[in-house]
Parts: C-alpha cells; sequence; structure tokens
C-alpha cells in the first residue's frame, strides 16, 4: 500500500519535530549536568575563601575556569549570548578579587556565578512554560 503525499509529508514533518525535540532535551540535559558539574567544583572554593587559603582557592578558580573555557563554545550555540556572557564575566570579577584576596567581594562574585550556573541549569528545564 502506498501512501499518500499528505500522508507522507505529515509523516515526515513529525519524524522531524520528533527528532528536534529530542535534540533541544539533549542539549538542555547537556546544560544542566554541566552546570552542576561547575557548581559542585565551586562548592569546594567557600571553604577555601574562609580560611583566607588564598593559594588553593585560586587554584579552584582557575581549574573551574578551564572547565568552562572548555564547555563555553558549545554553550554559546545553545543558550541566549547574555547567559554565557553573564557567566564571562562572574570568573572574571571572582578572579580579580582573589587576586585582592578580598574575601567579601570573592563571597559576592562566588554567589553571583553559582546564581547564574543555577538560573541557566533552571531554565532549560523542559516545561510547559518553554512550550507557550
Amino acid at each position: 500500500m502506498r501512501l499518500s503525499y499528505n500522508k507522507r509529508l505529515a509523516c515526515l514533518l513529525l519524524l522531524v519535530m520528533l527528532a528536534l525535540v529530542a535534540m533541544c532535551c539533549l542539549g538542555a540535559n547537556y546544560l544542566r549536568n554541566v552546570s552542576a558539574d561547575l557548581l559542585t567544583d565551586l562548592a569546594d572554593l567557600e571553604p577555601q575563601v574562609q580560611a583566607e587559603n588564598w593559594p588553593t582557592a585560586r587554584q579552584i578558580t582557575q581549574n573551574s575556569l578551564s572547565d568552562w573555557q572548555a564547555v563555553r563554545r558549545i554553550w554559546l550555540s545553545l543558550l541566549p549570548h547574555q547567559d554565557v556572557i553573564n557567566i564571562d564575566t562572574a570568573f572574571i570579577s571572582l578572579q580579580a578579587f582573589l587576586q585582592e584576596e578580598n574575601p567579601e567581594e570573592v563571597r559576592n562574585q562566588l554567589a553571583l556565578l553559582q546564581y547564574h550556573l543555577t538560573l541557566v541549569a533552571e531554565n532549560e528545564k523542559l516545561n510547559w512554560h518553554n512550550f507557550f
């Protein structure tokens, strides 16, 4: 039995739509996983700042920044550029305040960076608000 042109087109469009939804779900899952990894790495920074162990704090930040730089280009293709710029800016500010060894500002910038990473993870969840 041969399907009519309209039925074949409808099936093709359905398959394309399903493929797009699957790709979006995979991309969102990837963003959440990477964001969680970065947040886990940055969680080790707070105790080092409280203990004023600046060399270790700078090393943790540098490692997290390296991880961020490795995924940054992929994130640019999946997210609005402003979200990526916000994370870049927070990392730059965090490094600057670590160089000054200013614990209050380091904590503020760390909180801001964690907020931006959490916001990305929350915004990329699959929910009804994303559809309507």
